[in-house]
């Protein structure tokens, strides 16, 4: 019984048995069995084509809307976390080539989403006062 398998990089595949196959990536190939161990060693997968038709998923519900966050507001809370990060001083918190804030250290301390260049413009006008 020969099954199809696939692999994300080239692979040559050889058995004692005097079979052999090259598999290119991302196009499935029909192996021998003899061969089925050493393609899965070597990272191949099975490649399967499900011939039953999809169901469709339930919806979850309603999503909650976001509250929105005023200007004002907003630039509030982001003032006082990048307060906070310049506070620890945490040289993992900034950049090493230019001293901005790392980005995903700003959106975990925020329950809003910011944009690296928001984050930079404040910082930015922030050191600008402070000089």
């Amino acid at each position: 019984m020969s099954t199809e398998f696939v692999s994300h990089a080239g692979v040559t595949l050889n058995s004692t048995s005097g079979h052999c196959a090259i598999l290119e990536p991302g196009v499935p190939k029909e192996l021998p069995e003899a061969l089925h161990a050493e393609a899965l060693m070597r990272g191949c997968v099975e490649f399967k084509v499900s011939t039953s038709p999809i169901e469709p998923v339930a919806p979850i519900g309603p999503v909650a809307p976001i509250e929105p966050v005023l200007p004002d507001a907003r630039a509030e809370e982001l003032t006082s976390a990048l307060q906070v990060l310049i506070t620890r001083n945490d040289p993992d918190s900034f950049n090493k080539l230019n001293g901005m804030p790392i980005i995903g250290v700003v959106r975990s301390m925020v329950p809003f989403a910011v944009t690296s260049d928001e984050v930079n413009a404040l910082f930015t006008a922030m050191k600008a006062v402070a000089e």
